[in-house]
């Protein structure tokens, strides 16, 4: 009776981990939909290690669909300067133009340049996430920092006929000054983006119970819901 026990216990726990093995290949070759999936298993170690495996499957899955959203994103906010600076530059040697004609599609297709320069700079943020870098303890000025990147994207906002507003005051913080601009850039490009014509996105910086409080609001209609 000892041995058939024995004999069961072993072939209950080869069967097991060949299961695991079979999915962790069904995983190598892209099938993030795999699952080992035992409750069964009389083994509480291996009923740990497989409910382990599937958690590990599941994290993976949710990094892939990030990674392909993220990619489709990029994609998309890539094509839309990229497609206005074609189209200006398209003109622009079209047909002989005055200088004031050159001057004013040479500057909007600096504008998309820049904004080109911008996501490319995310997205090298983006690959430097989680890797040690220097420069996150700087003296950082928020009015300056605030008044700059709002001037760079006043432009766009005339162009979606939102009024940019910007209050600010004196105001210091320590960290990344270029972290902290794109942030800032990025949450006002959404707030003109979303705020509707003829509505007002207002950026203010301010002193809030000893801490740099940077507010981004607007009063038009918003990102809509999902």
């Amino acid at each position: 009776w000892a041995a058939a026990t024995t004999t069961w216990a072993l072939g209950r726990l080869t069967r097991a981990h060949h299961r695991i093995a079979v999915v962790a290949h069904r995983v190598a070759a892209g099938d993030l939909q795999a699952r080992v999936a035992d409750p069964e298993s009389a083994d509480s170690e291996l009923l740990q290690l497989s409910r382990d495996v599937d958690h590990m499957i599941g994290r993976l899955e949710g990094l892939v669909a990030s990674q392909r959203q993220f990619i489709a994103h990029a994609a998309h906010e890539l094509r839309s300067p990229l497609t206005t600076l074609y189209g200006e530059l398209q003109l622009a040697v079209a047909k002989p133009r005055s200088e004031a004609a050159y001057r004013e599609a040479i500057g909007e297709a600096l504008v998309s340049t820049r904004r080109l320069r911008d996501l490319a700079e995310d997205l090298l943020a983006f690959a430097r996430m989680g890797t040690t870098r220097e420069g996150g303890n700087e003296r950082v000025d928020l009015e300056l920092l605030v008044a700059e990147a709002c001037a760079r994207l006043q432009r766009d906002a005339e162009g979606r006929g939102v009024t940019l507003r910007v209050i600010t005051e004196p105001v210091y913080a320590t960290g990344s000054a270029a972290d902290l601009e794109r942030v800032l850039r990025n949450l006002v490009e959404n707030a003109i983006r979303y705020a509707g014509e003829g509505a007002t996105a207002t950026v203010s910086v301010e002193i809030d119970s000893g801490r740099a409080r940077l507010v981004v609001e607007g009063d038009g209609p918003g990102v809509p819901e999902i």
